[in-house]
């Protein structure tokens, strides 16, 4: 004789029965291989480009409109302004700005670090001050520039970027934005503004933000195009030259930048040497340090304006 079912347990029964949905597990994806650059930098045509005039050419472009007239005067009395104005003008079609790093490599192992120069066939060839002056526009008189003691301290320093290591291109941007707008603020706005400033810091040297504006932007161009390296950082030497912009002026940059893209060259050339090499140059250069020999002159697809050309 069945049993009778309670109501309760009935209607238990005659619910549904509750599903429970398995989540597929996710396979886990395995991590794409870092690129062996270490490997990469042996290879004997591997080429990195130290310098970067794109991003030059981009900050200038950014905040040209937002420099005010003193500024600009500023900028026309330093010895960079030819340089510096064929970017505020946009005379350069980075479009057409093509790198063959097959060309810069077959070019380079031409470049005989004992006499400084690129030898083809009986033909010696030198990188000067007056190929810098031609092409860059740089005044080739005046003291030389020693690029010693690779330390610097200022107030300049330490308002700007601290006292922890070199600065990094992003950091002297982002500085270079903050700093144009202090010196455009209204006059009453920009005395709160260091008065603040100066009760946080304790500081009572007088800021002239005009001028820092300038110096920011040289060690911008310094940085990334004439003294490149390669960890994207500027000697603290030159970094000084651009603060003190009384004393700019005085110095003979053209020798500086060919003198500093020759030790650069006799230097990667002899590590490659020791390493069992030729004594080529295949790991590592510099746009600015590349010699081309009038090639934009002979093939319309290289409209370069800074292709270093070599004298005797």
């Amino acid at each position: 004789m069945a049993q009778e079912m309670s109501p309760q347990k009935e209607e238990a029964q005659n619910q549904p029965k509750r599903r429970f949905k398995m989540m597929a597990q996710k396979s886990k994806s395995k991590p794409k291989p870092k690129p062996n650059y270490d490997r990469k930098a042996k290879h004997p045509d591997y080429v990195q480009f130290r310098c970067n005039v794109n991003a030059f050419n981009s900050i200038i472009t950014d905040v040209k409109d937002k420099l005010n007239e003193r500024q600009k005067k500023l900028l026309k009395n330093t010895p960079f302004w030819n340089l510096f104005e064929v970017f505020y003008n946009r005379r350069i079609d980075m479009n057409n700005m093509n790198k063959s790093d097959l060309d810069l490599v077959q070019l380079l192992k031409k470049f005989d670090p004992d006499t400084k120069s690129l030898k083809f066939g009986t033909e010696a060839f030198k990188i000067t001050g007056n190929a810098v002056t031609q092409i860059l526009g740089l005044p080739n008189e005046g003291k030389s520039v020693k690029l010693v003691n690779d330390r610097y301290t200022s107030t300049f320093r330490i308002r700007h970027f601290g006292e922890k290591g070199k600065p990094s291109k992003n950091l002297v941007e982002a500085e270079l934005l903050k700093t144009i707008s202090l010196a455009n603020q209204p006059k009453k706005e920009k005395a709160k503004a260091e008065q603040k400033k100066e009760a946080e810091e304790e500081e009572e040297e007088d800021v002239d933000y005009d001028k820092e504006v300038v110096s920011i932007i040289l060690i911008h161009l310094c940085m990334t195009f004439l003294f490149a390296n390669a960890s994207s950082t500027l000697h603290w030497k030159v970094f000084e030259h651009c603060v003190n912009l009384d004393t700019l002026s005085s110095y003979s940059w053209a020798s500086a930048v060919s003198a500093y893209m020759n030790e650069s060259l006799v230097a990667k050339a002899k590590a490659k040497a020791k390493k069992g090499g030729e004594g080529s140059i295949g790991a590592v250069c510099k746009w600015n340090e590349t010699v081309l020999i009038s090639q934009h002159k002979h093939k319309q697809k290289l409209q370069c304006s800074f292709c270093i050309i070599c004298t005797a």
